[in-house]
This record gives C-alpha cells, sequence and structure tokens, in this order.
C-alpha cells in the first residue's frame, strides 16, 4: 500500500481543528522539532527553541486566528490562509502593540508576550463564537 494513502486513511489522528487535520499539525510539530535541533548545533538549544518557536508566535499565529475571523474553512486556500497570517501579524500586531503604548503600557517582551497572547485568545473567542452553530429552539 502507498505511504501517502496509508496517511490519509489513518483514523488516528483525523481531528479536525481550525479546518486541518491534527496529523498535519502533528507532522508540522516534528518539522519544527527538527529544525531547533539543527539551529541548536549553532546557537545552543534554548536559543535555537526561542528562534522557531519565538518567530511562529508571533509572525504567523495572531495573523493565522484573524485571518480565521475574515475567511471561514475552505474559502480560502492553505497557502493563500499562511501568507495572509504573515502579513495580518506583521501589519496588526505592531499597531495593537502601539495603542497598548498610548494607553500607557510600557513595551517590555513580558508585555509584548501579553499583547499577542491576548491577540490570540480574543480571536480565538471570536471564532468559537463565529463558527458555533445555535442550537435549535425546541417546540413545546
Amino acid at each position: 500500500m502507498d505511504l501517502i494513502n496509508l496517511w490519509k486513511k489513518s483514523k488516528v489522528l483525523n481531528i479536525i481543528i481550525l479546518g486541518i487535520y491534527s496529523k498535519y499539525y502533528f507532522l508540522l510539530i516534528i518539522c519544527l522539532s527538527i529544525l531547533t535541533i539543527i539551529l541548536s548545533f549553532g546557537f545552543g538549544l534554548i536559543t535555537a527553541f526561542r528562534i522557531v518557536f519565538g518567530t511562529i508566535y508571533s509572525l504567523f499565529l495572531p495573523g493565522f486566528m484573524i485571518s480565521h475571523i475574515l475567511f471561514k474553512v475552505g474559502k480560502i486556500g492553505y497557502v493563500e490562509r499562511g501568507v495572509l497570517s504573515f502579513v495580518l501579524s506583521i501589519s496588526i500586531i505592531p499597531l495593537v502593540i502601539f495603542y497598548f503604548n498610548l494607553a500607557g503600557v510600557r513595551i517590555t517582551s513580558f508585555s509584548t508576550f501579553f499583547i499577542i497572547l491576548l491577540t490570540c485568545v480574543l480571536s480565538g473567542v471570536i471564532v468559537y463564537f463565529k463558527n458555533k452553530k445555535p442550537k435549535r429552539q425546541q417546540k413545546q
């Protein structure tokens, strides 16, 4: 049997999260771990971990969550969503940090971390309620 067909027919990892099968998340984690190990030879393990996952956390994840607010799953392709994720992260996160700074929050690494986390959590909550199917009213 073909390895790709076996991978597609696997029932264990066929949970869908934000329109993507979880087996692809697992594959992504493996690739990122390998990238971290490769970078650890030049920078050290902790520094390589911070580079790889910090880049994804700040440049991809917020835009990915926001793109799910703007476009439903299946409306745009994976490549378009990936590119749009980077563009939205690069444009929206600095604006959010700027407005927090105007409100009196000092810009530090911890405040930036929590502002990005707040953006991702709020986007996730909006996506959850946007995709939540209303319960049908029971007839009495």
